[in-house]
């Protein structure tokens, strides 16, 4: 067995016995040395040793990344991208994102604002545990990260920047990039080729050109058209049916209109009869629609046709037509006003020859209690009686004091009878007889 002590040994017989060995000046541990222990060596380096990441890796390679904060220095190779190892006891800038059930999370460069791919993550459940054994990838181009869980994970996980410049709080440092130049800290905005300056005036206006960002790319003077431009004053001319103030206007001013006064009974209008300019005048009788007269669903309303030379001697009047004319019957006639009743000749008188129309009739009826200055009323069947007949009452000798009563025909074969308590406390009538009479003609 070959050991440290052994191989010590050789190398001062070696020496010793002047032994010229040119092309071995190293000892391969792997073929000459076992379970060899380091721990009192002087110097000891088991991983490649640079200020950036190789551009390619395998998969088992570690290497340190001497340009990374203390802690998120060294790197292993996973499927030929480089991942750091830990996150060195939490040191440098955080950004923490939440899960929800979920599996994995996509966190882009822009949302993470780390300028660098030195990276570590520590994950947490809810309740405060930390999480083992899920994934982390950062892609070298983009620096986009990708965290991966075997299951649905709810919980926490905290992307730890190494080095200066690092998200939330750091001091960004290189060369600046996209609509920026220069380096950080201080980057400027990159010019768009637009030369500084005021643009427009008198006899100019700027047409600028924008783009999607909304940088102002261009600008070009465009000359006002009718050359200064300026407006000196403004007036206001309105019709002779209007007076005008506060005309011309030269600076700041109100331009105001109002309806010149008019004659009473003046309306606006066309000229009579025909189209032109409106004006103040007078109603004619061509303003006015002709009347329509009733067709049988109701006519326009208008002028009221003028009546014929005689049409006022003969008696005539306005029908609902439109036209102008007699009554029925022409200008006189003979009417029925009703039993022994004639109008002729525009004279009332009785025919002696028609005898007068008694009817008679009771009936026992049922008020029950009238209330003080309250009434009542019951009909009685009349055959016979017609609105407007004469009636005699009849009251019964028993009823109450303190009683008023009438007796009217209200309907065809109907007489009523309407009893009203005028003095102090109620009345009872129940199954009193009533009587009428009912006299027509002479």
């Amino acid at each position: 067995m070959i050991t440290r002590n052994n191989l010590m040994r050789l190398a001062v017989l070696l020496a010793a016995a002047g032994w010229m060995l040119p092309a071995q000046t190293q000892v391969s541990l792997g073929r000459q040395g076992k379970d060899y222990d380091f721990a009192n060596a002087a110097l000891t380096r088991p991983n490649r040793l640079g200020t950036a990441l190789p551009a390619s890796c395998q998969a088992g390679e570690t290497f340190f990344l001497s340009t990374a904060e203390a802690g998120l220095n060294l790197y292993g190779c996973v499927a030929g991208v480089w991942t750091v190892l830990g996150d060195g006891g939490g040191s440098g800038q955080n950004f923490t994102v939440a899960f929800s059930a979920q599996t994995s999370r996509h966190i882009t460069a822009a949302e993470h604002g780390f300028p660098n791919g030195s990276l570590g993550s520590a994950c947490y459940e809810s309740s405060g545990e930390r999480v083992e054994g899920y994934g982390m990838r950062v892609d070298p181009a983009t620096l986009d990260v990708d965290l991966q869980f075997p299951t649905p994970f709810t919980g926490t996980c905290v992307l730890i920047g190494a080095g200066a410049g690092a998200a939330t709080g750091g001091t960004p440092s290189g060369a600046a990039g996209g609509d920026l130049t220069g380096t950080y800290p201080n980057p400027t905005l990159a010019a768009t080729g637009v030369t500084a300056g005021m643009y427009g005036g008198a006899t100019q206006i700027p047409q600028i050109q924008v783009d999607a960002k909304g940088r102002i790319l261009a600008v070009t003077p465009v000359a006002v058209s009718g050359g200064t431009g300026g407006v000196s004053s403004v007036g206001l001319s309105l019709p002779a049916e209007f007076t005008v103030s506060g005309t011309p206007v030269t600076s700041a001013g109100t331009l105001a209109g109002a309806w010149v006064l008019q004659a009473a009974g003046k309306v606006l209008a066309a000229p009579a009869a025909a189209g032109g300019t409106p004006s103040f005048r007078a109603l004619a009788q061509s303003d006015l629609p002709v009347m329509t007269g009733d067709a049988g669903t109701g006519g326009a309303q208008g002028a009221v046709p003028a009546p014929a030379a005689g049409d006022a001697a003969g008696g005539k009047f306005l029908k609902a037509d439109g036209t102008w004319s007699l009554p029925a019957g022409g200008a006189g006639g003979t009417y029925t006003a009703g039993d022994g009743i004639q109008i002729n000749a525009g004279l009332i008188s009785v025919d002696p020859t028609v005898p007068a129309v008694v009817l008679n009739g009771s009936q026992s009826l049922v008020f029950g209690a009238i209330a003080q200055s309250s009434c009542a009323t019951q009909n009685i069947t009349a055959p016979g009686a017609a609105a407007g007949d004469r009636v005699v009452a009849g009251y019964p000798a028993t009823l109450p004091d303190g009683l008023t009563g009438v007796m009217f025909v209200s309907a065809t074969d109907t007489v009523t009878v309407r009893l009203c308590k005028i003095t102090a406390g109620s009345a009872d009538v129940t199954g009193l007889t009533f009587t009428y009479q009912i006299i027509r003609g002479r």
